[in-house]
């Protein structure tokens, strides 16, 4: 979890950056997003920061469930990086 926290917090930096848009979402059977229905703000920053700090592994993995909810709510989307544990299921 720690190598997760770390990873979504260069990422977010990175297109802080750049100016680039980002969006941030965890998930196990649901995906809980950072901020609901929207792009991260650059005045997001503590908001993010405690989102990030409160990621936990809760066990399940509905990873097709994920990528689908985030191209549902961001279809503008250009790079969606999807980041586990190795289980793929049910993308065997």
């Amino acid at each position: 979890m720690d190598i997760l926290r770390r990873s979504f917090q260069e990422i977010f930096l990175k297109c802080q950056k750049h100016g680039w848009q980002v969006a941030l979402a965890s998930w196990d059977t649901e995906t809980e997003w950072c901020t609901e229905n929207r792009w991260i703000q650059p005045s997001d920053m503590h908001l993010v920061q405690e989102w990030i700090q409160a990621r936990q592994a809760r066990g399940g993995n509905d990873m097709e469930s994920a990528i689908a909810d985030c191209m549902k709510r961001h279809p503008s989307a250009t790079d969606v990086y999807v980041m586990c544990d190795g289980d793929i299921t049910p993308f065997v």
